[in-house]
């Protein structure tokens, strides 16, 4: 036996680089796929409509927005879900690297283009329907659609009754309004003694500003939560009315029995799939309890995405209304 091999290269061996990072991708790589795909005409028009939302003639350049949403993709499609994930890919990931020329935006200017551009990102889904219409790989001949319960990002202890819930906001309305008292009063204090010449500016107030900023917060998510729990009762169709709990960390999601029987917070995920090549052609998230009632908003959608209805369309029993 000959031993381990050993590195051609010392790390701290100083190299110029024989290759280009366009030869250090292989020409079959998925990200060279996704590269083109961003670049033809059919998504022309919608990244257009983004150019128009910066000015280009004051201050730094910004990243082009086919770049960073070639970015988000391209995490959504290997689960990196975060800004910060996607920063650190930028550095660190060879194929990343390739994608943004080089380019390292950090997690807050990717945080902040997801949030304003969120709407015409999901329209990039149509788009790349369109692309697959004409290329033959959905032909809406058969659709299928099921559902999935998707664990929330709150645990089963976050839920709580109607009662609670209020009783916790009463509780912080009152702590709210003590914070600001006392934020006031040592504004005024702090105005009287030094007048506007302050060395101290919000010295005494650093800690209620938290403190005030904090309880807002978990206001805002019990105002949210009760909000859930009025709109669930007045679409309730059915005899039983539904339980009066909500999620005080995710009140958006639900609380519902997953495939396992457990009931814990959860989302109500449904897939429409085209039979031809397995294309999902719709898809939507919402906290149904169960899939009753959903199979119409679905087809509903595909009709809205691929711009025609499908031959046939196929679900489970779940999805009976009576």
């Amino acid at each position: 036996m000959s031993g381990f091999r050993t590195p051609e290269i010392s790390r701290e061996q100083m190299v110029l680089w024989e290759r280009r990072l366009e030869d250090a991708i292989p020409d079959d790589h998925q990200v060279r796929h996704l590269d083109l795909l961003l670049g033809s005409a059919p998504f022309a028009k919608t990244f257009r409509k983004m150019e128009r939302d910066y000015a280009l003639n004051t201050g730094k350049p910004p990243y082009h927005p086919r770049d960073l949403t070639g970015l988000y993709l391209f995490g959504m499609m290997h689960r990196l879900r975060s800004s910060r994930q996607l920063e650190d890919a930028c550095h660190s990931r060879l194929d990343v690297i390739w994608l943004m020329q080089g380019q390292t935006p950090d997690h807050s200017t990717i945080a902040a283009f997801v949030g304003k551009h969120g709407k015409t990102l999901r329209k990039l889904f149509r788009d790349s329907l369109q692309v697959m219409i004409e290329a033959k790989l959905v032909t809406l001949s058969h659709v299928a659609i099921d559902g999935s319960k998707v664990e929330a990002d709150a645990g089963k202890g976050s839920v709580r009754g109607e009662e609670k819930i209020r009783a916790w906001q009463r509780h912080l309305d009152e702590k709210i309004a003590v914070l600001q008292q006392e934020w006031a009063e040592n504004e005024k204090r702090e105005a009287s003694l030094f007048g506007n010449d302050n060395p101290w500016t919000d010295g005494s107030n650093k800690g209620v500003n938290k403190d005030l900023a904090r309880s807002e917060r978990r206001r805002d998510k019990l105002k949210q939560a009760i909000a859930q729990l009025e709109r669930r009762q007045e679409e309730s169709v059915s005899g039983k009315p539904p339980k009066r709990i909500a999620s005080t960390t995710d009140p958006d999601s639900r609380s519902m029995k997953d495939k396992e029987g457990r009931s814990k917070p959860n989302y109500n995920t449904q897939v429409a799939v085209d039979e031809a090549k397995g294309a999902i052609v719709a898809a939507d998230v919402n906290d149904a309890p169960d899939d009753s009632g959903q199979l119409s908003p679905m087809v509903e959608q595909v009709v809205a995405n691929c711009g025609d209805k499908p031959s046939s369309v196929s679900a489970d029993s779940q999805y009976n209304t009576g």
